[in-house]
């Protein structure tokens, strides 16, 4: 961890250089808990604090980027950014001086991170397309359902009508012919 330190910086001043919303601090703790929960280490400081590195600082960007423009969940974000790798550079220097200064990337490292997060922004917007011309047809179907069902109960009301209808029909034919079963044949003609 010696090539990744400038100085390490407190909280409030890494949430004011990645302009983060009102209540930046909060959102930066719940990105640090998040990166965490991945077993993401930051160094501690005294009273358990994070102190944050150039390194820590490239994570949370990136973060930033993903989560701001892209949409992400803050666990997706997480999982994507802990999954490009980083390069740690150390140069003479580092050793004499006993300084300590950022990583240092070499530009190939630095260009597969940006393709595969432009890469991985390209399919998200993809996904969102996908999600919403699913919803479409989701709305769709639940008309044309709503549709056939009112045609059916329409159906059956007809169909229950007309069964009503028939049997009214056949009860006033049995009581005609009973009727006329019980008059006298002398009271046919009347």
């Amino acid at each position: 961890m010696e090539a990744f330190y400038i100085k390490n910086k407190g909280g409030r001043t890494v949430a004011r250089t990645l302009i983060l919303d009102k209540r930046c601090c909060r959102t930066l703790r719940k990105w640090c808990i998040a990166l965490e929960q991945e077993q993401y280490s930051f160094v501690k400081g005294a009273k358990n604090s994070r102190a944050f590195v150039q390194k820590d600082i490239k994570v949370l960007e990136q973060m930033k980027k993903l989560i701001q423009e892209a949409g992400m969940s803050i666990e997706g974000a997480v999982k994507v950014v802990l999954s490009v790798p980083f390069a740690k550079v150390e140069t003479n220097n580092d050793l004499e001086d006993g300084n300590r200064t950022p990583s240092v990337l070499s530009e190939n490292i630095m260009n597969l991170p940006k393709e595969f997060i432009e890469q991985l922004l390209q399919e998200q917007i993809l996904l969102k397309e996908k999600v919403q011309q699913l919803e479409r047809i989701e709305i769709m179907n639940a008309e044309r359902l709503e549709r056939m069902e009112n045609r059916y109960n329409e159906r059956d009301n007809l169909l229950l009508t007309h069964v009503r209808e028939i049997q009214e029909t056949k009860q006033l034919l049995v009581a005609s012919q009973n009727k006329q079963k019980e008059k006298k044949w002398w009271e046919f003609w009347k």
